[in-house]
This record gives C-alpha cells, sequence and structure tokens, in this order.
C-alpha cells in the first residue's frame, strides 16, 4: 500500500551508509596526515630508536598501534553519540512527519545489530589502510640520516 514510502526510506538508508563511509574516510585522511606530521616531527626520534637496534617493523607497528588507538576511539566515541541520538529521535518526538502527506508520524528509528557490526568494521578497515602509509614511510628512514637532518 505504501511501497513508494518504504522504497524512499530504503533509499535514504543507503544513502546515509554512503554517506557515513564518506565522513569516515575523510577522518581517516585525518588519520594520516597527523601520522605523517607526527613522523616528520618525530625524525630524530625515530632516527635515534633505529641506531639502537629498533626494526622497521617495529616502528611500523607502533605507527600502526597509534593509528587504531586513534580510530578505536573515535569508534567508540561515535557509536555512543550514535546510539544516545537513535534512542533520544526514538523515545522523543523530535523529528515530526506531516501525518497528512506521510502514513507515519514519526521517523522509525530501529537500530540493526549487522548495520553496527558493518560500520565498525569499515571504519576499522578504513582507519587500518589509512595508518599504512606513515607506518611504512616511518619505518624506512635512515638512522644516520634522520639523526644528522631531524
Amino acid at each position: 500500500m505504501n511501497s513508494t514510502l518504504y522504497a524512499a526510506l530504503k533509499l535514504e538508508k543507503t544513502m546515509m551508509f554512503i554517506i557515513l563511509f564518506l565522513i569516515i574516510g575523510v577522518a581517516s585522511l585525518n588519520i594520516a596526515g597527523n601520522l605523517i606530521l607526527l613522523g616528520t616531527e618525530k625524525l630524530r626520534d625515530i632516527g635515534i630508536m633505529r641506531a639502537m637496534g629498533a626494526s622497521p617493523r617495529m616502528i611500523r607497528k607502533i605507527f600502526m598501534w597509534e593509528a587504531m588507538a586513534i580510530a578505536g576511539l573515535g569508534i567508540v566515541l561515535g557509536l555512543l553519540l550514535a546510539c544516545l541520538l537513535c534512542w533520544i529521535i526514538a523515545t522523543f518526538n523530535i523529528v515530526e512527519l506531516p501525518g497528512d502527506i506521510y502514513y507515519l508520524t514519526k521517523v522509525p528509528v530501529r537500530m540493526q545489530l549487522w548495520d553496527i557490526v558493518a560500520v565498525i568494521g569499515g571504519s576499522c578497515l578504513i582507519c587500518f589502510v589509512a595508518g599504512l602509509y606513515p607506518a611504512v614511510k616511518a619505518s624506512r628512514v635512515h638512522p644516520t640520516d634522520a639523526i644528522r637532518y631531524g
């Protein structure tokens, strides 16, 4: 009976998913930029660590841990904020739809576990990929050049 309304809601859900991943992509670029800046600022320290025997793998692990710590904090805070916002919209009728135009008078909010898992998994993957370049770049620093020019 209201198939067009449900089709519009399904399209809106798909578009919101795409927009969310674009936002996550921008945030991951922010993480990558911060890690590149950190690698540039700490060039001398990285060189000293390499001169003291730290392997390139160890430097990569440090940078990846940093990237995933930033991503994890952002994901947890984003998840908590999203759950709070969904609860507020579902509990208090903040967004009202005109009853004479739409079949529903309030926006239906239903959080599905699969959607939450997909967003968390996709966010972790995107942030992991964003941390790879700065980690590899920092691990390729030659100790003597870093100490001399850092």
